[in-house]
């Protein structure tokens, strides 16, 4: 079986919002668009990706 790449996806990276007190969470905005052999497209406003970090005190 041959592989074929269906599409690549290219991402603006927006903003990005740090929050923190015990825990840390990390917000990024993106955009972006989408581009194949079979089909192009956007990728909408209001994308974020949200990285959380959990503290865990060693007992």
């Amino acid at each position: 079986m041959r592989l074929e790449e269906m599409f690549t996806v290219h991402v603006n990276i927006g903003n990005h919002s740090n929050y923190s007190v015990d825990d840390s969470v990390v917000m990024i905005t993106f955009t972006g668009n989408v581009t194949g052999k079979y089909f192009e497209g956007m990728v909408l406003d209001g994308g974020v990706d949200t990285q959380i970090t959990v503290i865990t005190p060693i007992i």
